[in-house]
């Protein structure tokens, strides 16, 4: 059967399958999908069961399933990554789908997709970690298994700098990578502001192999001011040669289709450039099915999508392809992410305390452990005028705090306060500090001080100058007393 087709779908453990088609499709907001038609041959047939079948059920049942398509011309050449099966379907009638090939074929239809996130960690299953980081570049990084970005696209996320800078956090609670990764993109625009031409942001499945992007998604700009900025719409134009054939120019509209997980609806024109006889080779072709996009045209015009199609005719490989293109002002709208994040109110155990603040480090009880540690800022009733005075009670090691944060990247998680564990040692109202602690006053006006008793000694020591003076009566009592005076004049205003 080798023989009959070079073209072959190969599975894991040596296990190949002949080929008649391949189709591959790339666009801006989805994953890189491929579709490979096995040809069966009647022959393989036996009493209504296929072999041909029946080792393709043992592979699909594997999981995850993943497929490759080699081409046995004078050497073995790969023509596609591995890409992992999403469904597949058989067509029974021996109807001939591709000239030159005899009818009574079976065909069964696989469906694989190339951007599959790693299984570890899992991109869609919900987490809780927390992300202490400076500026947007490493917040990114930190989500490289799901996504990475563009080229010029690392240094603009370098200078989006967090707020409170190396004390900046981040809680990611109960939500996925993926769909974290999406809110922090809806976050960009308000971080960078309007002049940054790269917004909005857009994700297209990666295809560069030796950039090491495959199974992950790319971020890309959606418009091509941000090409023109950078100036590498001429790099990213696709020149047409001979050797794509003759073209026909055909009109669609940007459909929905299938996204993952969910993008937004858009439908806008496109000029659809087929060429249904391009020549094939194994260079062109593996530097064609790797680009990334957007790719432009030779007008301005903006490529999001290029579908394209292998099959076998007996002869040799046939190649047709398509690009679909949108005016240069056309903007690719980024992800919906349906909701921002929510306000984040949580309980934790502070680990890291500093006396004179603004700062704790406070661990997050239930979060992946390495990534369960926040930097919180101390909140006070009054600070004072310059945030270095006023009512200053920093909670101990080891006590529970409360903590809220807004779920805006640029601000800060803050303390609400101790949070109560046990029965309080006094009722309320009532004032404890267990730590010697420092108080320092400005002139106090008090209207009234009802009767103070103080239960245990009592010492007062004054290192300056002390002046008790009143307009009324003064008494002291005690069962005993002894009073010294190193130098000095006691008046009084009678005889003792």
């Amino acid at each position: 059967m080798a023989g009959d087709f070079p073209l072959r779908l190969e599975f894991a453990g040596g296990v190949s399958l002949p080929l008649s088609e391949i189709s591959l499709s790339r666009a801006l907001g989805e994953s890189v999908r491929w579709r490979f038609t096995v040809a069966i041959h009647p022959e393989s047939w036996d009493d209504g069961r296929s072999i041909i079948l029946e080792q393709l059920r043992r592979q699909l049942i594997a999981s995850p399933c993943q497929v490759a398509v080699s081409w046995q011309g004078e050497s073995r050449t790969m023509l596609s990554p591995r890409a992992t099966v999403v469904g597949a379907s058989r067509i029974r009638e021996g109807q001939a789908r591709i000239g030159g090939i005899p009818t009574g074929f079976h065909y069964v239809e696989i469906e694989a997709d190339a951007t599959a996130p790693e299984p570890q960690p899992d991109a869609f299953q919900p987490r809780r970690r927390t992300h202490r980081v400076r500026n947007l570049k490493q917040l990114i990084e930190r989500l490289e298994h799901v996504a990475i970005p563009l080229g010029a696209l690392v240094s603009e996320f370098a200078e989006i700098e967090f707020a409170d800078g190396e004390h900046a956090s981040i809680i990611q609670d109960e939500i996925s990578d993926w769909r974290f990764l999406l809110h922090v993109l809806e976050q960009c625009g308000w971080l960078a502001g309007p002049h940054r031409a790269w917004l909005p942001l857009t994700l297209v499945g990666g295809v560069n192999e030796k950039g090491r992007t495959h199974g992950r998604w790319l971020i890309v700009p959606g418009a091509k001011r941000a090409y023109e900025d950078w100036g590498t719409v001429r790099q990213r134009t696709i020149s047409v040669d001979p050797s794509f054939g003759e073209g026909e120019t055909e009109f669609a509209g940007l459909a929905t289709g299938k996204r993952v997980p969910a993008f937004p609806a858009g439908h806008f024109p496109s000029v659809v450039d087929r060429r249904p006889q391009r020549s094939f080779s194994e260079e062109s072709w593996n530097k064609w099915r790797t680009m990334d996009l957007p790719r432009f045209t030779e007008d301005g015009a903006m490529i999001w999508r290029i579908n394209d199609r292998l099959y076998f005719g007996g002869q040799g490989l046939g190649w047709e392809s398509e690009t679909h293109a949108v005016p240069p002002e056309m903007r690719i709208g980024a992800p919906d992410t349906s909701e921002g994040l929510r306000p984040w109110v949580g309980l934790g155990r502070v680990e890291e305390t500093s006396r004179t603040g603004p700062w704790l480090k406070v661990r997050l009880p239930g979060f992946e452990s390495g990534d369960d540690l926040v930097n919180v800022r101390i909140a006070t009733p009054y600070a004072g005028t310059n945030g270095r005075r006023g009512l200053h009670m920093v909670p101990e090691n080891g006590t529970e705090v409360l903590l809220a944060w807004s779920g805006l990247f640029g601000q800060s998680i803050v303390l609400v306060g101790n949070a109560r564990s046990e029965t309080a040692e006094h009722p309320s109202p009532s004032l404890y500090i267990e730590a010697e602690h420092t108080a320092q006053y400005a002139d106090i006006h008090v209207v009234k001080i009802g009767e103070t008793t103080i239960d245990s000694a009592f010492k007062i020591r004054v290192q300056q100058r002390t002046d008790i003076a009143s307009s009324q009566r003064f008494q002291l009592k005690a069962d005993g007393a002894e009073l010294k005076l190193a130098q000095g004049v006691v008046h009084t205003g009678r005889g003792i």
